[in-house]
């Protein structure tokens, strides 16, 4: 199914052919089209229509061959030189309209004689498949795990002075980071940088967070990996350890805003209808959006797909990118103020044709 959506983007392309080299750990694109995780650089090439190939080192010709059912060849089988540049213009000999990632090296362009054309093999990633949907939601799941870890922290915390305090010592965001980590190692996935962050910092949406943690509000989002499957989940929730009206209004906003995005949710409508609906609540409410500013402000896009990466198409804001069926992105309104802090709800949706499901299931309690 992977190699048809490629051929049809060859064709949309008029293009004859493709190759990526890279690593795919990194590169999810090259993953997503061979299923082989590997560390080191290895080729893909494929002529439209026809069946592709790997080239890579012999080392991994036989876990290749186990992961992958692309047919896979020894670097050193392929040409003398054993250097991927010529391996390269080699296969490319009897194309004339090459394609190329996006970010394709320029460096290797100049020694590859063909026309090379950049496109953005990231497309054909788009509509999910139900395995792929499974995929994200087991990676959902793992998420929650790990913030009802935290949560559990939480319970058993101190609030003193608007600090909170675990067995007397500072309870800080590191703590809680080591706890969701921890979880998340025990269900085989991993997060680059999980937001922990609180008091006033959380008035900055993507600020890790550190130090000791404010009673309120505590802001926590979480974008696991899986390590196998390679697929990411994104959950967002806030948390208040005291009573805080300000916060509680905040929060009570952001839920009214995440369930009018939802409302708007389906296949064939304009994600920036739904990011207009948020921002037309908030508006409506007297805090600051686009280019009004007040003291408490929406300062992102409603959301974004999830998949193999945890930012991609589609994105749910101002720009007019049609919903499809099978699309998963985040519906995640936050609110931001410089005194008083942050407040973000975040779940994970797929789009349907009349509606939406959502793979988060979690609870949404701001006071614990």
């Amino acid at each position: 199914m992977n190699q048809k959506k490629l051929d049809k983007l060859l064709e949309e392309e008029e293009l004859d052919s493709i190759f990526i080299y890279d690593d795919s750990y990194s590169n999810q694109n090259l993953f997503y089209l061979t299923n082989f995780l590997a560390p080191d650089p290895f080729v893909y090439y494929k002529k439209i229509s026809k069946e592709p190939k790997m080239i890579l080192p012999k080392m991994e010709l036989s876990r290749a061959k186990e992961c992958s059912s692309i047919d896979v060849l020894a670097l050193s089988d392929y040409v003398e030189e054993r250097d991927y540049d010529e391996a390269i213009k080699k296969l490319v000999s009897d194309s004339n309209d090459v394609g190329v990632p996006l970010d394709f090296p320029l460096s290797s362009a100049k020694k590859i004689n063909n026309e090379l054309k950049p496109i953005d093999v990231s497309k054909i990633r788009r509509n999910k498949s139900s395995q792929e949907i499974e995929y994200i939601q087991k990676a959902q799941k793992v998420a929650e795990k790990g913030i009802k870890k935290a949560i559990e922290v939480f319970k058993d915390a101190e609030n003193i002075d608007g600090k909170l305090y675990y067995d007397n010592d500072a309870l800080t965001s590191s703590d809680i980071k080591f706890v969701i980590e921890n979880e998340l190692l025990k269900h085989n996935a991993i997060c680059e940088d999980i937001i922990v962050s609180s008091g006033q910092k959380s008035a900055n949406p993507h600020k890790s967070g550190e130090g000791h943690l404010c009673a309120s509000p505590i802001v926590i989002d979480v974008f696991p990996r899986l390590r196998k499957e390679r697929y990411c989940g994104d959950i967002t929730r806030t948390f208040s350890l005291e009573q805080s009206p300000e916060v509680e209004e905040m929060y009570d906003d952001v839920l009214e805003a995440q369930k009018e995005a939802f409302e708007n949710i389906e296949s064939g409508i304009s994600a920036s209808e739904v990011h207009q609906a948020v921002v037309d609540l908030f508006d409506e409410k007297g805090y600051g959006v686009q280019d009004k500013e007040e003291d408490i402000n929406f300062l992102h896009s409603t959301g974004h797909g999830v998949g193999l990466d945890v930012h991609e198409k589609p994105g749910v804001s101002e720009k007019d990118e049609i919903l499809e069926e099978g699309d998963v992105i985040t519906i995640e309104p936050g609110l931001y103020g410089k005194e008083v802090g942050g407040v973000r709800i975040e779940d994970l949706v797929v789009v349907k044709k009349d509606s939406y499901l959502n793979l988060t299931n979690l609870e949404k309690e701001l006071v614990l």
